[in-house]
């Protein structure tokens, strides 16, 4: 992951539970400069638990190493004294963003912002550019992550003319891992609410010879592949945030032990939301 330092403080983002804000930041490898969207150390803080934010920026990694469409996670350290670029946000839709900042000295994680031309997913249009494909994908990834923060009042998507670009992982993992079960994702998977999600009204089977929805995310859940993809995004991780705590020992042989038995995965959550 790349490392970045704050320069100048934007705005807060429209909506987030983690009060995201955008910021001006240069590269500490090269010097370039970069928009980024910072999800906070106080605002993961406040939420819950600051594995929280370790998670989405494995998740992140993972989703890009798996050929789907997600924002660059980096690392991002805001310097004491950043917080005064906030001051007209002390009261800005209940928050005070200068507070949230100052409580947020040193490393942080951010994603290099898409674009302005990006346009975020509602529940009632579906883009006609984006493919069947890309919809079953995205939404068998949020099963095999856990994720059930994707809900038609929350899409956390966003898309621009064929592509759709998955967001907000902080909820991933977020019913355990079930490691003495034999198939443990079967357990993740009926206790996730599969048909809350904002993809699911558009789910349907590629093509009708597809034994399963998410046919293009299975042929890249190759065993060691992703195994070593899931560890490269562990030290990824580990790396930008030394001492991280995310449950490493349990992601990877839930990931490593999914991917051995794929098919079984992509059949279950098939059978689960189309019977």
């Amino acid at each position: 992951m790349k490392i970045f330092t704050a320069e100048r403080f934007h705005e807060p983002t429209k909506r987030g539970l983690i009060r995201p804000f955008l910021v001006t930041a240069s590269d500490e490898a090269t010097g370039e400069k970069a928009t980024l969207v910072v999800k906070s150390l106080a605002g993961y803080d406040d939420q819950g638990e600051l594995k929280h934010m370790h998670r989405e920026a494995y998740c992140l990694l993972l989703a890009r190493g798996l050929g789907l469409t997600a924002p660059e996670p980096v690392g991002v350290e805001i310097p004491e004294g950043f917080e005064f670029g906030a001051l007209d946000f002390r009261n800005h839709l209940n928050t005070d963003y200068y507070d949230l900042i100052e409580r947020s000295h040193g490393r942080n994680l951010a994603t290099v912002h898409l674009g302005n031309d990006w346009k975020p997913w509602t529940a009632t249009n579906r883009p006609k550019k984006i493919t069947q494909g890309t919809i079953n994908d995205a939404y068998a990834y949020d099963g095999l992550v856990q994720n059930d923060d994707r809900t038609t009042e929350n899409p956390n998507l966003l898309w621009k003319a064929e592509k759709l670009a998955v967001l907000d992982f902080d909820r991933a993992w977020c019913l355990g891992f079930f490691l003495q079960e034999k198939r443990s994702w079967r357990k993740a998977l009926e206790r996730l609410n599969l048909k809350q999600n904002s993809l699911f009204p558009h789910l349907k089977r590629e093509a009708k010879a597809d034994p399963f929805l998410g046919v293009g995310l299975r042929a890249a859940l190759d065993r060691e592949k992703l195994a070593k993809l899931s560890q490269a995004c562990i030290d990824e991780v580990e790396a930008c945030f030394p001492g991280s705590n995310l449950d490493f020992q349990q992601i990877q042989p839930y990931v490593t032990r999914l991917a051995g038995d794929a098919d079984d995965f992509f059949q279950y959550l098939t059978q689960l939301v189309q019977p």
